[in-house]
């Protein structure tokens, strides 16, 4: 698993912050804080492939500059709550949340994370690439800061002797993010200057409570 190092752009009233994968990832965001399950259901993780709430390590080949092979995005959802193991499985709760309604607006977000799991090709091990993450609402303008994060991710050396894809799997708390109205908000991966896909979020104000 790679470690993201995050640069902020400039500071906002209620940043998101990144959730450290743990002891063993390198993650160096800034103030990470880790997921609690509360009553969320849990989803628990499977080997890529199985399922769609869990990625585990994959296989590529290719490398920098080789046109014929790319990064490939396994995993871009929002849950109301992420855990990456230390042995890079990811486990969410409510993962596919595509809609949450707020009880005023102006308002920010309730507790989500924006969760992505990326492979590279094999000759990215040991190397280091440009992540960021936008915000936009449905008429494109940028929602807080834009880039929301921006930072280098670092994708591990791969075993002497072995050809693997090395993987970059975070979990970045949205919570609180300012959202002025009601609308459609797209988050947009970006790794190493490409687009790499994005996400789309409905926020939503509740209704009005009736009297009796």
């Amino acid at each position: 698993m790679g470690a993201l190092s995050e640069t902020p752009e400039r500071p906002t009233t209620e940043r998101p912050r990144p959730v450290e994968p743990g002891p063993a990832e390198g993650a160096d965001p800034g103030s990470a804080e880790g997921a609690d399950p509360g009553p969320a259901e849990q989803h628990e993780a499977v080997p890529g492939g199985e399922g769609d709430d869990a990625v585990a390590g994959g296989q590529a080949a290719g490398g920098p500059g080789d046109d014929d092979d790319e990064f490939i995005l396994d995993l871009l959802t929002v849950a109301e709550w992420a855990l990456i193991g230390q042995d890079g499985r990811v486990t969410l709760g409510n993962a596919m949340t595509t809609m949450v309604q707020l009880a005023a607006l102006p308002g920010g977000l309730p507790p989500l994370y924006l969760v992505a799991s990326v492979a590279a090709p094999a000759t990215w091990a040991g190397h280091q690439a440009t992540l960021t993450v936008r915000v936009v609402n449905a008429q494109g303008r940028p929602v807080a800061a834009d880039p929301l994060v921006s930072g280098t991710a670092s994708f591990p050396p791969g075993a002497e002797g072995t050809v693997s894809s090395p993987r970059l799997q975070f979990a970045l708390q949205i919570t609180g993010l300012p959202v002025q109205s009601p609308g459609r908000l797209r988050f947009i991966l970006s790794l190493a200057g490409d687009d790499l896909g994005e996400v789309a979020l409905d926020v939503r104000q509740a209704p009005s409570p009736t009297s009796a």
